[in-house]
């Protein structure tokens, strides 16, 4: 992406590098002056967040299991229903459940072991039954059905109330206090452990840490300033370096060029590298190329764990559900498949574990537009080569007004903790159980701290 002018520089720049609030990208000048020895082992976590509340009932759909079978499912879903012989099934034991047909790869990955679903993961501050639900006896959430509010409650964890900071960039926290990266080649200081490459977001922010912000096409640049300095490029180093007095103006001159620096770092490796896979020709499949293009520069960064953000827009289906669905996981399925093929074609598949996130689910019983309507329960789904596959959690009762719908339209109360799910990711990623809770701040008000489905 070319900048063009000083207010496109301010605002890209600015405010990507820095991450999400002043107080989070000035937390980024309070760098550490030591480091440690990093540890050989290189891990990488990839959240792909799908905004607009994925329709999880026609994602996994139960055909014959311990609660429910397709005819249940029908049953509510009614003119919303994905025909049982067009499912693709995936077994676990001796229950067998159906991926929306749109789902050929993960179906794959998930036949080689590779492929986590995760049943009603959802977001909440305590654990809590239907009864104490309906009679406000236990903590909910924050504006449940909201768009924004469950947003940054997934990326958060902040249930009630405004958070400053997300999950993943208190785990690229962790990861900096003990000194896993190492500064590249070029610079003072580690390049960033989180990464987004789908702009702004809450979820990257940390409390000490900023994340770096790049595109589909690599690292921010500004036009007209080449490489070789020039006038106006020495101008444009005298006014960042200029110290003027004003603090808050030399941190921001600071942390604009952190931004540049890292750019320049950031090209650097992914110039050193002839990888370049092939991928559709998505926003989605971009984004994910992208991150394996950085994952296979990790060494030439010194990054022993990074932590990457995509993103991908148009679930928020209260219309016409199935055709829009279908197109969208079509597009998902396919940048899934190419990312696996990606990694494992650099031995890379075992070091990463992709996992997704969305608003929330959709209501089960359909509206008057053959589409869905904000919900709470989700199934989320996570693969790499670490994942142990099978199907995890518990999956609500398909049933209007059943044991597990609070509202009668089928709006399953979650059974599983959105902190116990990212707790599992991190403890994989080498966050041990002592420090959980200090990432996690809901964990604690649960007996079970993590899940099976990673080591």
């Amino acid at each position: 992406m070319l900048i063009k002018t000083r207010r496109q520089f301010l605002s890209v720049t600015a405010r990507t590098m820095a991450g999400v609030g002043a107080a989070t990208a000035l937390g980024r000048l309070g760098t550490m002056s030591a480091y440690a020895q990093s540890p050989g082992d290189y891990k990488a976590l990839v959240c792909v967040f799908l905004f607009g509340g994925n329709d999880w009932n026609n994602t996994v759909v139960p055909l014959s299991t311990a609660k429910n079978s397709w005819l249940d499912y029908s049953n509510v879903r009614k003119q919303v229903a994905i025909a049982e012989a067009t499912l693709l099934p995936i077994n676990a034991g001796a229950e067998t459940y159906g991926l929306h047909p749109a789902l050929g790869e993960v179906q794959s990955l998930y036949n080689l072991g590779k492929v986590a679903v995760v049943g009603g993961v959802g977001t909440l501050a305590e654990p809590m039954t239907k009864t104490e639900y309906q009679n406000k006896t236990k903590k909910v959430p924050d504006n449940l059905f909201s768009h924004s509010d469950q947003q940054a409650q997934w990326q958060t964890l902040s249930m009630l109330g405004a958070g400053t900071s997300g999950w993943g960039g208190r785990v690229a926290d962790w990861i900096d206090s003990h000194n896993y990266n190492t500064p590249p080649s070029g610079s003072a200081t580690p390049f960033p452990t989180a990464i987004s490459v789908a702009g702004n977001n809450s979820f990257s922010a940390g409390i000490t840490s900023s994340p770096a912000m790049v595109t589909t096409a690599g690292a921010s640049k500004l036009s007209n300033f080449p490489a070789t300095p020039n006038a106006r490029t020495m101008a444009f180093q005298n006014l960042l370096s200029f110290d003027n007095g004003v603090k808050l103006v030399q941190s921001s001159n600071e942390i604009l060029q952190a931004g540049i620096n890292d750019g320049k770092i950031l090209d650097a490796a992914l110039l050193s590298s002839s990888f370049n896979p092939t991928f559709p020709n998505t926003t989605i499949a971009n984004q994910l190329k992208m991150v394996a293009r950085i994952m296979n520069a990790h060494s030439a960064l010194g990054a022993n764990r990074q932590i990457f953000f995509v993103s991908m827009g148009g679930y928020d289906n209260h219309e016409t559900l199935i055709n829009i669905q279908n197109t969208n996981l079509s597009q998902l399925s396919d940048a899934l498949g190419a990312f696996y093929d990606a990694v494992q074609s650099v031995s890379m598949e075992n070091s990463m574990t992709l996992f997704m996130e969305s608003d929330f689910s959709r209501t089960c019983q359909p509206n008057a537009n053959n589409g869905s309507d904000h919900a709470w329960a989700s199934h989320p789904v996570a693969l790499g080569g670490a994942v142990t596959g099978g199907v995890y959690g518990t999956f609500p009762t398909l049933a209007l007004n059943g044991p597990d719908d609070v509202t009668g339209r089928g709006v399953y109360l979650p059974t599983t903790g959105l902190d116990q799910y990212g707790a599992t990711l991190a403890r994989w990623f080498g966050v041990p159980d002592a420090d959980l809770n200090a990432v996690f701040p809901n964990l604690i008000n649960f007996p079970q701290k993590y899940l099976a489905f990673l080591g």
